[in-house]
């Protein structure tokens, strides 16, 4: 496939590039000028082109324009309706008039600008269909797609380097990504940077980066500038190097402009969504394997269920399978992130139900004592917008109540708050909560805190 990518800014040319190059062959055109002196050459050499994206806003021909002659090239050479180039138009005007009038001039798609990078593609793919990947003949690269990843990926455990100074994305990034292959995991830029040194040293390369932005210190993009120096002193160079994938809380155009302009392959905003995130790691490494259990870091015999891996700061005993089946656990979070992590501590000992909100938890307690199957713990959340964990937890033990449930029949509540007040931590306590953990949490002192309650096996003693 060949896409004509039009802009008069360099910045957004270089990141549409970036992001189509994999799929088709890419030229560049400044102005309308240029694209319309590419676009009939390529008619005339019967090779014209299948996408066309095209900025609305530039100088001399505008998008509008160029559209308009673009249309009247495909006409003289008789290429009509469906057979025609598609065309997606670009503006950083959000405006309604400029949305029809590029309809009626013979678009087939309009986008605004800060373009998203994932809804951009899946754009081009609802205009173009499926999108292989475009392999050059200089290279060797496999595509996407299941059949390919089992052969080959077959034998070989790949290696990422998950680089974030948060605690909770690098544990959930970590959950993702141990399943294809073994994670390291990186606090902040310099410790990413001696950690790719030494796999250049030791020739043992990593298969991806996923690299946080903002951190402290050395940022990532820092991190990556220095990271693509280190494989140039070993002659590392283009699709040689490893792939990265920038992460941010920040969904700003710049940053990911600058993030393709430093040399990553990939960009997510956080929070991360797990299904598209692996995806977009199958298609920056060209496949998968298929996931196994126990991960590639764990040391664990496959038992139901696995045991913590060993990346994990904690030291928690591998679950007996028998109570995995019986303990109810109610995760009360409003961020994704931490009730991803929440779970990811207590799965292994029974089963866990989500709560988006307080509203949610105190549903969710109703339904579970009129059905008699109460919950065994409760992880509530204390700052939630609506109804907050110090109400949700009043409601609950109003709830227990009106069914005969005191004391120590009640269920068990650990309150979580990223709030280090000690206000917060009574009052917790007065409304009837048994334990009171601050964020980030630590797997650790989480499990022990359940194991004290009477909840899972204390741990073996030691000889």
């Amino acid at each position: 496939m060949k896409f004509l990518i039009v802009d008069d800014d360099p910045a957004c040319r270089e990141l549409l590039k970036a992001l189509l190059s994999r799929y088709a062959y890419c030229d560049l055109a400044v102005d309308g000028e240029e694209a319309l002196v590419l676009f009939k050459d390529a008619i005339a050499k019967n090779q014209p082109y299948d996408l066309v994206c095209l900025d609305i806003m530039m100088p001399m021909l505008d998008g509008h324009q160029t559209l308009d002659r673009l249309r009247r090239l495909e006409y003289e050479a008789g290429i009509r309706g469906s057979d025609g180039t598609k065309v997606i138009m670009a503006t950083a005007v959000d405006d309604t008039k400029q949305c029809v009038a590029c309809f009626t001039e013979g678009c087939e798609c309009y986008c605004t600008k800060p373009l998203d990078p994932h809804h951009f593609v899946e754009q081009v793919r609802q205009l173009l269909g499926e999108l292989p990947e475009r392999v050059p003949s200089s290279e060797s690269k496999p595509q996407a797609g299941p059949s390919s990843a089992s052969a080959d990926f077959e034998g070989r455990i790949l290696r990422f380097l998950v680089v974030d100074d948060d605690r909770v994305c690098r544990e959930l990034m970590r959950e993702m990504l141990e399943p294809y292959g073994q994670c390291t995991l990186a606090h902040n830029g310099p410790e990413a940077i001696d950690a790719m040194r030494l796999a250049l040293e030791d020739d043992t390369l990593y298969d991806l980066v996923v690299l946080d932005i903002m951190m402290p210190g050395t940022s990532g993009h820092d991190v990556l500038k220095t990271i693509r120096m280190l494989e140039q002193e070993k002659g590392i160079q283009g699709n040689e190097g490893v792939k990265v994938i920038m992460a941010t809380a920040v969904d700003d155009t710049k940053q990911c402009i600058a993030c393709f302009a430093d040399g990553c392959e990939s960009y997510c905003t956080k929070p991360v969504d797990a299904e598209k995130f692996i995806q977009q790691v199958r298609e920056v490494l060209g496949g998968l394997p298929a996931p196994t259990k126990p991960t590639a870091a764990s040391t664990a015999v496959p038992t139901a269920p696995p045991a913590p891996s060993a990346n994990a700061d904690t030291t928690a005993p591998a679950p007996d399978p028998a109570e995995a089946k019986t303990k109810r656990f109610l995760i009360v979070d409003d961020d994704r992130v931490c009730r991803e992590l929440m779970r990811s501590m207590l799965e292994p000992y029974g089963q866990c139900t989500f709560a988006y909100d307080g509203s949610e938890a105190i549903d969710a307690v109703r339904l579970s004592l009129e059905d008699k199957t109460p919950y065994d713990l409760i992880t509530l959340d204390i700052m939630m917008p609506g109804t907050s964990g110090h109400d949700a937890l009043k409601a609950i033990r109003c709830l227990e109540a009106e069914h005969g449930i005191t004391g120590a029949d009640s269920v068990n509540v650990v309150m979580t708050t990223a709030l280090r007040d000690s206000k917060h931590c009574l009052q917790s306590f007065k409304e009837g909560c048994e334990c009171y953990v601050t964020k980030p949490v630590s797997e650790t002192e989480l499990i022990e805190k359940v194991r004290s309650l009477g909840l899972i096996e204390p741990a073996p003693a030691t000889k």
